[in-house]
């Protein structure tokens, strides 16, 4: 029979979800710039890395760049990890 407790892994799954995904957003938006930016430049002999991509970032004062994707992932991940943690 169903347990008011129930639900609580599915609100920690959720919640774990959304503190992974707002600590990673950032570095994956850096790690994707780095990747772009190698197959722009490698014919240049320019490389990039992720420490300066990430200062540029920074410094730009676009703060919402340095989030781009996240309402997604958000939304996509508090589901998923709400039922992975529930049924899991």
């Amino acid at each position: 029979r169903g347990s008011p407790l129930g639900a609580v892994p599915a609100v920690a799954g959720a919640l774990a979800t959304l503190a992974s995904n707002v600590i990673t957003t950032p570095l994956d938006v850096v790690r994707t710039r780095v990747m772009v930016e190698d197959g722009q430049e490698a014919s240049a002999g320019k490389r990039g890395n992720a420490l300066e991509q990430f200062r540029e970032l920074l410094q730009s004062g676009n703060s919402s760049e340095i989030w781009s994707g996240l309402d997604w992932r958000i939304a996509r991940g508090i589901v998923a990890g709400g039922i992975q943690f529930t049924v899991l």
